[in-house]
């Protein structure tokens, strides 16, 4: 009988994603774990449970989970825990009826220290899964790069026995619908099978090569200098426009002027407003823009609260006008028949971040502007919003709009000119960029091809609902098991 022991802490990811790793990787899922507890983390010792519960249903194996007062500590008893966790493993390892693995990954320093002091002594393996970025702390396995993540079995390497180790097992080839989050599922999954270099097709014609890196949390997407059109697919055009979106490309100047906003926010001791026309929409500055909120500026969020959001009404309609395109109704187009035309799918980038955007609970900026359209109504509309509710920043990526809007800086508009970047041989990014990379290319241009599997985000009957939900399906895929749990979390 195969044990796992280890604490449980305040986060149920760091316990329950070291168990999640070796079910995986090494096919290793114990017949009995034990998990120690004090009333602090009452909580999400109930998390871990039921999610044990699942990868038990899921990696066709039962598992008991022991939780009851005989692994019970008190938090500050230090004595009381070194005294149990030695008698616990002690005991086991008189039976010795299979492997005994403790994982010190979770719970306090000195948890840790005493876990791995009795483990050395009678497990036969001692875990701990090291994270090289604590950004993704709170975050479960499989939505955190497998670049950042390395489990080290410490008894191996201070002691010279054979590391934790075991096969992966693959169940049979399936479509599965997933979303732009579960993408990076599909990443790691190819990292587990050491698949690093992947061909990207699009029928059966490679547009580009996306590597991973082995220790880093960088991606390579390299475009092939290939032309291509067709009614359904749209053109090669495109995949420049999906490698800006996605994050993979950066505009020139894009660090410089968010940080400039932030800190005019930040520093300003007022409610700043910002809009966006309707290309930094389809190239998603706001979530990229939140994003360097979320990462660099955590430590400032209470004074975030005066950074507001407003977009132009020639912006929504713009949007609307061109999300609403369709391909005929056609047999001979297959999947594609009555559903959106390619272009129409580029500005479902746009749609998507009014929805994020609506989250924040964004104003619209309207103007009596009769008879204008496109960038002067857009500029228009921002003027008449300052000229209500102060000092508005509005990003943009054309120059033309840039003009439009200069004419009113001295009516509170401020523009803020995001500088395409040069065309380059290749890109490099982020693991989360590559997921968004794949996600944006297999929406915008259909379908696109990461063998063994195909992505399409295009399908017979896709409506409405799947679009806001961001889903796609996944052509072939043998690890249905890692979407079943992750579907639990």
């Amino acid at each position: 009988m195969d044990v796992w022991v280890t604490s449980v802490s305040i986060s149920p990811q760091a316990v329950f994603n070291v168990i999640w790793y070796v079910a995986e990787a090494y096919g290793f899922v114990p017949d009995r774990v034990y998990l120690i507890w004090n009333e602090g983390v009452a909580r999400q010792l109930e998390t871990v449970k039921e999610l044990v519960v699942a990868l038990s249903r899921y990696y066709g194996k039962s598992v008991e989970v022991v939780a009851d007062e005989s692994v019970r500590v008190y938090e500050e008893d230090i004595e009381e825990f070194r005294s149990k966790v030695g008698r616990l493993l002690k005991s086991l390892n008189a039976e010795k009826k299979g492997r005994i693995v403790v994982d010190i990954t979770p719970g306090r320093k000195f948890m840790s220290s005493l876990l791995l002091a009795a483990g050395m002594t009678y497990a036969d393996h001692v875990v701990y899964l090291l994270l090289r970025d604590l950004s993704y702390m709170n975050n479960f396995l499989f939505h955190i790069p497998f670049s950042l993540q390395k489990l080290i079995d410490l008894k191996s390497l201070f002691k010279s026995t054979p590391p934790l180790s075991g096969e992966r097992a693959k169940g049979e080839r399936e479509k599965v619908f997933i979303t732009r989050r579960d993408v990076m599922c599909v990443l790691n999954s190819l990292y587990l099978d050491n698949r690093l270099v992947h061909d990207l097709k699009v029928k059966n014609q490679v547009i580009g090569r996306l590597s991973l890196k082995l220790k880093r949390n960088e991606a390579l997407f390299k475009p092939y200098p290939i032309s291509f059109f067709d009614e359904v697919h749209g053109d090669s055009s495109l995949i420049r426009e999906v490698v800006l979106s996605s994050g993979m490309a950066r505009f020139a100047n894009e660090e410089e002027a968010f940080k400039e906003v932030l800190d005019r926010v930040t520093g300003g001791g007022r409610t700043v407003y910002v809009g966006f026309d309707t290309n930094s929409l389809i190239f998603r500055v706001p979530s990229k823009l939140m994003e360097l909120l979320e990462r660099g500026y955590a430590q400032r969020k209470a004074e975030m609260l005066s950074l507001n959001f407003t977009v132009s009404d020639e912006v929504l309609r713009e949007v609307s006008r061109n999300v609403n395109q369709k391909l005929p109704f056609d047999p001979k187009l297959g999947e594609y028949s009555n559903q959106l035309t390619p272009k129409a799918r580029l500005f479902m980038i746009a749609q998507g971040e009014l929805q994020t955007l609506n989250k924040r609970n964004y104003e619209v900026a309207s103007s009596d502007a009769s008879g204008k359209s496109g960038d002067e109504k857009i500029a228009l509309d921002y003027k008449s919003f300052a000229a209500e509710k102060g000092d508005t920043i509005v990003f943009t990526t054309d120059d033309a709009a840039f003009i439009a809007m200069e004419n009113y800086v001295k009516q509170g508009v401020i523009p803020v000119k995001l500088e395409h970047p040069q065309q380059q041989e290749s890109y490099v990014g982020r693991w989360d960029d590559a997921r968004d990379l794949l996600y944006y290319l297999s929406t915008v241009l259909g379908e696109i091809s990461i063998p063994p599997y195909k992505l399409k985000g295009v399908w017979g009957g896709k409506n409405a609902r799947d679009w806001r939900q961001e889903r796609l399906a996944l052509i072939n895929f043998e690890y249905k098991r890692i979407l079943d749990v992750n579907a639990k979390l």
